[in-house]
Order: structure tokens, then sequence, then C-alpha cells
């Protein structure tokens, strides 16, 4: 705290990314207290400007932030009130209540800077917009599970029951049950900032879906959205460059080898290159721009002779093309999420050749972009041995949910950091503690605070301009 700001400086003034990325995170974290520091005070323009236009502030009201640049300004106002009008664009005047803008108006008063407030109604895109997103500490991160059901509830006849959808803070450990969904086991669900998405999955009566459903965080509803073209269920689904790309999977007549992908914009679907060979019971992530699924099941030897597949494919979204990375192990039913420079894959089955069959594992192991291990990272093994965990990455953490395990299913809940020598278990498990669960999506997910939910709600947002007497007016939207 003593000295962040000055490392942070340091780094910003040289572009030093090694530096520049914990320095911020730092600063960006502890904000609030920060901006109330003689430090604070004598940071220069530019780098003042880097840190109040920062999504990675940690403040729950933007008139954090315009406080912060007031005071900054009023410590030398002689040559710092000309760069006013052009700090307080980097202020989101959208994300501020009625009360916190005639706050802001009385502040430019103060500075003798004649104000004009031109107000319109906004939709919640709109005030999303025009703000330029929300700040970190204006949500809560978690992640979200779909298909978590009461099992002690599903009978033959429960063809109509809800799945569960439940939300976990990770900074709280705390879970918050939100808005069901039709019963859905295996589906492929990600997320882009407040939105989830979840498309297809499997039915109680063993059919599969092509539906594909939104969940917007800032309305708390579900919408849904044009279908795949193909049915599918525990296949990969996942979000990179303003698309969504659905892979492989089953459907109700076995396992696929189509893949397609949806248009956030256009909000269309479309096809693109087929795998090389159908492929189920896989991991999958996205790594630097490209989709890996990795190991899982094929049907190369006929529909009748399923054979393990002994590496990777890779979609790359620039050639468009998949190609395929061997390696000389085994990965079924495991689960799979990219930290920093690694792949890590959690659980599944591996090979047992005494027995002739798959035995269940908690081995972890970390992959290189090229398929080779990296021994240079030694992550230790999952306490219990698991298929389909679901996997997601907080804080540099790997965190590991539930999971199959011959005839029953974990509900507890193991986090990982790189450096460590074993995984901690969290005090919180899963909601249904006596039975556990698999065979769910789960996926990082930012639900807005109330305050910020309750402003979104409300058709009433400005859309802000301050002029200045000497400088051009700024649209501060």
């Amino acid at each position: 705290m003593e000295n962040c700001l000055e490392f942070y400086t340091l780094a910003y003034s040289h572009n030093h990314r090694p530096l520049l990325r914990p320095t911020l995170s730092y600063v960006a974290f502890h904000f609030e207290h920060l901006s109330e520091s003689p430090a604070f005070l004598l940071l220069d323009f530019s780098t003042l400007v880097s840190l109040i236009s920062s999504d990675n502030l940690v403040v729950e009201s933007e008139l954090t932030v315009h406080r912060a640049v007031c005071r900054w300004v009023k410590c030398r106002p002689g040559e710092r009130l000309l760069k006013l009008a052009e700090l307080m664009a980097h202020v989101r005047l959208p994300l501020m209540t009625p009360e916190e803008l005639a706050e802001v108006q009385d502040d430019m008063e103060e500075f003798c800077q004649p104000v004009q407030l031109q107000w319109k109604e906004l939709s919640s895109e709109e005030r999303l917009k025009a703000s330029g997103g929300l700040r970190q500490g204006m949500y809560h991160q978690g992640v979200v599970f779909i298909g978590l059901p009461k099992w002690n509830e599903i009978s033959p006849e429960s063809e109509e029951l809800d799945s569960h959808v439940h939300f976990f803070d990770l900074s709280t450990e705390q879970w918050e049950q939100l808005p069901d969904l039709k019963l859905l086991t295996f589906p492929g669900c990600t997320s882009v900032s407040h939105k989830l998405y979840v498309a297809g999955g499997r039915f109680l009566d063993n059919s599969c879906s092509d539906n594909l459903f939104v969940y917007d965080a800032l309305w708390g509803r579900w919408s849904q959205l044009p279908s795949m073209s193909t049915a599918r269920a525990w296949h990969a689904f996942h979000f990179c460059n303003n698309k969504l790309y659905a892979a492989a999977g089953w459907d109700n007549t076995g396992p696929l080898a189509s893949a397609e992908c949806f248009d956030l914009e256009q909000e269309e679907w479309a096809p693109i290159s087929n795998l090389p060979f159908s492929l189920a019971c896989f991991a999958s992530t996205t790594f630097r721009r490209k989709l890996y699924l990795i190991g899982g099941e094929t049907n190369m030897g006929g529909p009748d002779l399923p054979s393990p597949f002994r590496g990777f494919l890779v979609y790359d979204l620039v050639s468009e093309a998949w190609n395929q990375v061997l390696v000389a192990f085994e990965f079924y039913e495991a689960s799979a999420i990219a930290l920093d420079n690694c792949i890590f894959v959690v659980g599944g089955l591996s090979e047992d050749i005494a027995l002739g069959g798959r035995r269940f594992t908690g081995h972890c192991t970390c992959l290189l972009e090229d398929g080779t291990m990296d021994r240079g990272i030694c992550i230790p093994s999952v306490p219990i041995s698991i298929s389909y965990p679901g996997v997601t990455r907080w804080q540099k953490k790997i965190y590991v949910f539930g999971g199959n395990c011959n005839d029953s299913c974990s509900s507890a809940i193991h986090y990982w950091e790189p450096g460590f020598l074993s995984w901690t278990r969290c005090e919180a498990s899963l909601p249904d503690p006596n039975y556990g669960a698999f065979g769910f999506g789960c996926t990082e997910l930012k639900v807005p605070r109330k305050r910020i939910v309750s402003l979104f709600q409300t058709r009433s947002a400005a859309s802000v301009s301050i002029d200045s007497t000497q400088q051009d007016a700024v649209m501060l939207a």
C-alpha cells in the first residue's frame, strides 16, 4: 500500500507488462483507499487517465471515481483545472443514480464550470454501451451451474422438472439460486460478461436439445435465441471473437463430427469445418484463439468399436481448419481449463490394463500448446477420483466442483494455486451435498450487484455533457 502507486507509475511509463499487470491489479483492488492518499495526488495526468479508464477498478459506485478526479484537480487547480473535462470523459456517468449526478453537477459548479445535463431514456443495453461497461467492483465474480437438480426428486414422471440454476460467489463461497431452466444434463454453457449462454443438453427422456438460451443477469431473465442446426449434448461450447462455437458431442444417433458457430451480433448460426471424425467424452477449452478438444472417444473403427483418441483436435479460428496433435496418453471424460500459458486437464478415466478397462482418477496434467507435458509445473492429483468435474479459474486458482465416481457423485469443491503442493477443500459444497452432482454445465459469470441491477432496470438514464468555457464540450455518456 505504501509504494504500489510508485511501482505502477514506473511500470506504466515504461510499458513494462510483467510489472504492469500485478501493480494495476493491486491498485485497482485498493483504488478507493489509495485515491485518498497523498501519493495519488502526485500522479501525472496520463497515469491517472490509465487508472480511471480501467474496467478493473474495484468500486461499487462510479461516484468514487468522480470524487478521486475532483481531489486530484483540487490539489493543483491552477494547472489541472484545464484537464477536468478530459478527465470527466472517463467517469461513467450512466452508472450513477440521479442523486449521484446531482453531486457531480454541484462539484462542477464549484469549479466554476458551466454544466448542462441532457436527459434521455436509455434501455439496459443502451446504458451499458453508453457507459463503456461495468467496473469490477460493480458485480460479483463467480461460477454459474446449469443442471443441478435435486436428484432425489427425479422420477420417470418428472419430465417437467426444472433444472436448478445456481450461482456460487467465489469471494464469499455463498450460493444464490437464479431463475430455473427446463431440466438439462450435459449442456454446453459459456458466458460473456453478465450474459450466460446455454446450448443443447440432454432431457430426462434421453433426447437431445438444439436450443440456445441466454440469461441476462442485468434483467434476471432467460430468453431464447435461434436454435442450433443439430441437437447435441456432451459437446464443446465456448466463446471466442464475439462468436459461440459448438462442436462434436452426441445426438440421438450417436457421436457427432459436426460443428457450428453463432454470431452474437447477427444472431445467426453458420456451419464451420467438420471434425475429421466423430468425437465424444472429451475435454474442451479455448486457448490462444483456438478451440481445443482433448482426448475422448472416436468411432473410427465402426459404431460398435469405439476407441480412445490419444490426442487433441485443435480448431484455429484464423485458418478455420482442424488439426490433430497426437499424444501418448489417454484422456476420457476429463475436464480442462486454460490458465496462463498452459492447459490443465483434470480427472477423468484412465486405462487400467490390469482391470482390462478404465478407472476413475484424480490425476491432473499440465499441457503446452503443442500437446507436450510441462515438466516445470507440478500439479498434484485432486484428493478424489472423479470424471466430468466442473472446472473454472479465478484469481490464478483452478476450482474443481463435484464429479462422478463409480456409483456416487461428489459434492466437494477444491481449488489449487500454482506453486502449492496440494489442493484445498472449500468449506462450502454443492447445494445438494447428500447427492452431489455430475453432468452439469458450469462457467464463470459476472452477476451485477443489486444497486446496479436496480439502476439498469430503471429507464431514466441521462446522456450528460459538461461544457467548459476553456475547452470544447465533451460528451460523457
